[in-house]
């Protein structure tokens, strides 16, 4: 085993690089559709931890309470509600200090320097427990494998919730792993806290719970299993009695909503997903039998006197452990609490906007070519899809491998760290392959992709070990060499793949779908497209450059982005409303060329324009008709621009 000097040193190597590659291209991402809302949340939160002013926490109404012209990348906004705000919170920390204080960055980067110094955590959380249990070669591999995944290494750049929440999900499940292995209650509490970091970022953090019970239930053995059944049976029995009751007795309690007042029970009525109405009903006596079952189950197990008297005498010795355990939940709750300002004020009924935003936000809406809007309609297994779909075969192929040599290794710690690993990449899959789920690609699940990058780093190293011990190669320098053509074998492709579609590598498709091109001829996958709008940016730039004086732009599709760039002073913008409203087909965009020249700019989010919102001879024609100028990546084009 190499020494820790050794092993800070070569950690230390890949992070300097990745920080070198980061401030090198940082400037090339443009602005997504969502991050101006994100800061304006951001902001609001941070100046009312800072300021006590709860006018800060009025999202329904009331302008901007603070002087924000020195901050052009954000917009003020009426919001239905607040989304979980730790996430913001520290990206408006940052931009406070590294761009108002001390100026070192723009008011973007110093924004987005927090999901790129949390990834380096998770890099360096990685990089220690795989090392711990399978060597210095398959942490590093596993590393490089989470680097070089093109969707989310390009999310790090503009993503400012959804990397935190991975991060904070990953170290959650490691914490925990490591308490659990040690029996050490500063781990546990750890894990705690990083579980209450993940829910006050995104509501995904209650799959958390989940992993964990699951572990247990199928890592432990009679005694483990008596417990876990316990603990299993007698939450999911009583949180289905909870859930039973919120709608038994909610269907009166009013929230608040930017639209007025309504009730939750008509929230649910309207969002919840479909199979949970069976749920409410005859199935749910169903399934409160079942793990009424498994709750009676755990107590017989226990009360078996042999059995109970073994428990008792663990728990004896290691009562801080324990009860760091079963102080689990309730850290996760208060630290959600303590980051969450509006929970301070109506917790009760703010926490029901909470959980109806992840029902609202779950189901998606899809806008069909027949013109109707369907909500909830994605296919079943979209999540799974997407999974084979958008991540680079080698890691694919390497993660079931990683599977196998878990699963069959002698060592008992590897065999329970395999599980937990397997099922922290196996839920959030599942979740997100349930017919009513609204993944955009892999956003919204992106917690698979660490257990990926570590079953994947383990697969490879150990698969190369066995063919070099196979070909008996036991010469140091020969097997150096091998190693790195190896590691070249398995990155360089990927590399070469996120290199041309640099800055859209979150694009990324592999070669069984033929890349981006050949999913964009495809009609079945709905983001094989510039869905955040970050090719506005090449697309603005070229207009400043080349558009003819007094020209008109006409933005049908997220208009608000144009707002946050330097565009020409003599270009007179036309967004999408106004577009919808007074212009709205072909025929009206060539009678005022007449008058002065006209470009369309249109991101090829094919879905969007689907829309009975635009005409449909509109849609056919930017997808057909020639572009005067087009952002293209891999031969297809991500943004048309049409002189009319």
């Amino acid at each position: 085993m190499m020494n820790f000097k050794n092993d800070f040193l070569f950690l230390s190597f890949i992070v300097l690089v990745l920080i070198g590659i980061m401030v090198r291209i940082s400037g090339d991402y443009g602005i997504s559709r969502d991050e101006p809302d994100y800061y304006f949340v951001g902001e609001r939160d941070f100046h009312f931890i800072l300021s006590g002013n709860p006018k800060l926490l009025e999202y329904y109404e009331g302008s901007y309470p603070f002087e924000v012209q020195d901050h052009p990348h954000f917009r003020t906004r009426h919001f239905m509600h607040q989304p979980a705000p730790l996430a913001y919170m520290l990206s408006a920390a940052s931009c406070n200090l590294f761009y108002r204080g001390l100026g070192w960055f723009t008011p973007l980067e110093a924004h987005r320097l927090v999901s790129k110094v949390l990834v380096l955590a998770l890099i360096a959380g990685m990089f220690y427990v795989t090392k711990s249990l399978w060597g210095r070669k398959a942490a590093a591999l596993s590393v490089l494998f989470l680097i070089f995944f093109p969707r989310f290494f390009g999310e790090i750049f503009m993503n400012t919730k959804d990397i935190p929440n991975v991060v904070f999900f990953s170290l959650s499940l490691m914490a925990f792993w490591k308490g659990v292995e040690t029996r050490r209650a500063d781990w546990i509490i750890f894990s705690s806290l990083f579980f209450g970091f993940a829910l006050a970022t995104k509501i995904n953090a209650f799959f958390i719970p989940a992993v964990l019970l699951a572990w247990l239930f199928l890592g432990f053995g009679i005694r483990g299993t008596a417990v876990s059944s316990l603990i299993v049976g007698g939450l999911c029995m009583f949180g289905l009695l909870g859930v039973k009751a919120l709608f038994w007795f909610g269907k009166d309690w009013p929230v608040r909503l930017n639209r007025g007042v309504v009730t939750f029970g008509e929230m649910m009525e309207k969002r919840l997903y479909p199979f949970v109405d069976h749920l409410m009903g005859k199935e749910f006596f169903l399934l409160l039998t079942l793990f009424g079952s498994v709750f009676l189950t755990g107590l017989f197990l226990l009360g078996r006197k042999s059995r109970f008297t073994s428990v008792r005498g663990e728990m004896s010795k290691r009562k801080a452990f324990y009860v760091a355990l079963f102080l689990f939940p309730l850290i996760g709750a208060f630290t959600l609490f303590a980051l969450y300002p509006l929970l301070w004020f109506d917790s009760f009924h703010r926490f029901l906007v909470y959980l109806y935003i992840y029902f609202y936000s779950a189901r998606g809406t899809v806008d069909l070519p027949t013109g109707q809007s369907v909500i909830g309609s994605f296919p079943p297994w979209d999540g799974l899809r997407y999974l084979l779909l958008a991540s680079p075969l080698p890691a694919l192929f390497f993660a079931f491998l990683g599977l196998f040599v878990a699963g069959r290794s002698r060592e008992a710690n590897k065999r329970k760290f395999g599980l937990l690993i397997s099922l922290w990449f196996a839920i959030p899959v599942a979740r997100a392959s349930l017919p009513v789920m609204f993944n955009e690609g892999l956003r919204h699940f992106l917690e698979f992709v660490p257990p990926m990058a570590i079953l994947a780093g383990v697969g490879a190293a150990q698969g190369m070990e066995w063919l070099l011990k196979k070909a008996r190669v036991n010469i140091k320098t020969v097997r150096t060499g091998l190693w790195t053509l190896f590691s070249g074998i398995l990155y360089l492709p990927i590399l070469i793949s996120m290199i041309r579609l640099h800055p859209y590598e979150y694009l990324y498709f592999n070669s069984l779908t033929g890349g981006l091109k050949g999913a964009q001829a495809r009609n079945d996958l709905h983001y094989a497209s510039d869905y955040w709008g970050l090719s506005y940016k090449e697309g603005i730039e070229w207009l400043n450059l080349h558009a003819a004086s007094d020209a008109v732009v006409v933005a049908p599709l997220y208009d608000h982005l144009f707002k946050l760039y330097p565009l020409r002073q003599d270009l007179q913008l036309i967004g999408n409303v106004r577009y919808k409203q007074e212009i709205g087909s072909i025929q009206s965009l060539f009678r005022m060329a007449k008058k002065s020249p006209v470009y369309v700019v249109y991101v090829t989010r094919r879905e969007n324009y689907k829309s009975p919102r635009y005409s449909p001879e509109l849609f056919e024609y930017f997808e057909k008709a020639p572009p005067f100028y087009a952002v293209v990546r891999e031969g297809t084009p991500l943004l048309k621009i049409f002189k009319m």
